[in-house]
């Protein structure tokens, strides 16, 4: 060991070589760190961005091996850094500003060895953000108002001697604090020690710092939280507060972005998908491109794919290929439908629930929407059918009851609910077509409605269709001017001998409508 390391210390695992390097600066008269590394050859930024060169040529100077210094290394000086064996990026790393406990540099110079006036030293984790408590006097680190003049920048001993008429002053001003959860796990895992928060573990030190200062800071402020205005207490705050809900690992953190979605489709937001995780989505997006965040990013598109109405050609930290579910909004954009007909379709479907309040944000599977709208593409509503055909409701009934017209069963209504039958449109025009391909007589004098009709002949509403289809009337002829059955034209004196009822195996009964003049047949076999 030289004479050079014999004037100081070295606190190796605590203090920064950099640091260390700035004491001797200082202890040898020097006006300055990197006046003192010219003198030994040397680059003083070099040993802050923890450059092999640099620290070699420092350690041959000290005469102690190389391996004595590791401890204190910062590698890196750009974007990501090295310290204890962990990663951090300039966001959770302080090196511009100067950071310390006014307590414990006060202290070191009756703790510490060495020359006198220069024994106080720079902690390794007072340059880690997430760290903001002393743990040893219960107060808050200090950061000086302003940032070092490029001279003296990451220069200990100088950044401290401009401080130093301030300390009685932050000492008196001081204010309790404990460190938060997270700090305690930065702490531990810059030593080695294993907290039992393994999800966390498994992530770069930098990725779990910010991601437990983001979901505290909402939980505490909402998703959308400005952090201008934050201080040492309130980022504490958020840290423990993101710190004790991520210990409990990826299930933790997946309950709580889907909580987020929840209170978004209970209409509490109206803003959009991306903003439903407001600043965690922002800095994922935005604010971060390291590899390292790509674990989160995966986390947080399964959720919104698995909860969110997303679109093929949407973008969700990545491209969207296909559509899982439907919102009512979504469903009524994407098929032309009007939202309160399509909302009223799904809920008689059962895929939405009767009290429904989510004011159109209701995940609906978007297969089950996809085969509601080709049923309703296909398929004619009973109104919809008594238009198409002219016909009278009762009428459209008997046609019902006498297997004329058929409901399709592909949408099933929910256990409760009003059943509101469909009817191919297939079903209905081939009905239409055969009745108009009896028309055979081009005058129509001499015939007369189906209404007027059946009621001469007193038959039945199905059994003048019937004959009609069969081709065995003489005279059938077709009034443009009105539309469907109504249109009809029949002579009824040939309609009354061709009528034949069958009584076999059946007790009928015969009843004329007073307002419309159709004949109701109810038989035993119709049930």
């Amino acid at each position: 060991m030289s004479r050079l390391a014999e004037l100081l210390p070295f606190h190796a695992g605590d203090e920064t070589v950099a640091s260390y390097f700035s004491r001797l600066a200082a202890a040898c008269g020097y006006e300055s760190a990197r006046a003192f590394a010219f003198h030994l050859q040397l680059q003083f930024h070099g040993l802050v961005a923890g450059r092999e060169k640099d620290l070699e040529t420092f350690a041959a100077v000290l005469d102690m091996p190389r391996s004595l210094l590791s401890p204190g290394v910062i590698v890196g000086d750009k974007s990501i850094y090295q310290l204890s064996g962990q990663q951090l990026s300039r966001h959770e790393i302080q090196r511009l500003r100067f950071r310390f406990c006014p307590f414990c540099v006060n202290e070191d110079e009756s703790l510490c060895g060495g020359r006198r006036g220069f024994r106080a030293y720079g902690r390794l984790h007072w340059h880690v953000s997430a760290i903001r408590t002393c743990r040893r006097h219960g107060v808050h680190l200090v950061s000086s108002a302003e940032l070092a003049r490029s001279p003296f920048q990451h220069d200990f001993a100088a950044n401290l001697a401009a401080e130093y008429p301030k300390i009685p002053e932050y000492i008196a001003s001081a204010e309790a604090a404990k460190p938060d959860n997270l700090q305690t796990y930065v702490e531990k895992r810059m030593k080695g020690v294993k907290s039992g928060a393994d999800w966390l573990d498994s992530l770069p030190l930098f990725v779990a710092i910010r991601l437990c200062e983001i979901v505290g800071a909402s939980l505490l402020h909402g998703n959308l939280f400005r952090s201008s205005g934050f201080g040492n207490r309130e980022w504490s705050a958020s840290s423990g507060a993101g710190y004790d809900l991520l210990e409990g690992g990826e299930p933790a953190f997946r309950q709580y972005l889907e909580s987020q979605v929840e209170e978004f489709h209970r209409g509490a937001s109206s803003r959009g998908k991306r903003s439903i995780f407001g600043r965690l989505h922002y800095t994922l997006a935005h604010k971060t491109t390291e590899a390292a965040f790509d674990p989160i990013r995966d986390i947080v598109r399964d959720v919104a794919i698995d909860n969110l109405a997303l679109a093929p050609g949407d973008e969700f930290f990545g491209p969207i290929s296909t559509r899982r579910y439907h919102t009512i909004h979504s469903a009524s954009k994407t098929h032309g439908i009007p939202f309160e007909r399509l909302n009223k379709l799904l809920l008689d479907a059962g895929l939405l629930p009767s009290d429904s309040s989510s004011g159109g944000r209701k995940l609906i599977e978007a297969q089950a929407v996809d085969r509601i709208v080709r049923v309703m593409a296909t398929t004619l509503n009973q109104q919809e059918v008594i238009a198409k055909l002219g016909v009278t409701r009762k009428q459209c009934r008997l046609l019902i009851n006498g297997g004329l017209l058929k409901s399709s069963g592909e949408v099933r209504p929910r256990v409760g609910s009003r059943f509101i039958p469909r009817y191919l449109f297939e079903n209905v025009t081939s009905l239409l077509e055969s009745l108009r391909s009896a028309v055979n007589c081009p005058d129509m004098s001499g015939l007369h409605d189906l209404r007027t009709s059946i009621k001469r002949c007193r038959c039945t509403f199905v059994e003048a269709v019937d004959l009609i289809r069969s081709g065995k009337l003489s005279k059938v002829a077709w009034d443009e001017s009105h539309i469907g059955l109504a249109a009809l034209r029949v002579d009824p004196n040939e309609m009354r001998p061709l009528i034949v009822r069958e009584h076999r195996g059946c007790v009928g009964s015969l009843r004329i409508g007073a307002d419309d003049a159709v004949v109701e047949e109810r038989s035993v076999f119709a049930h």
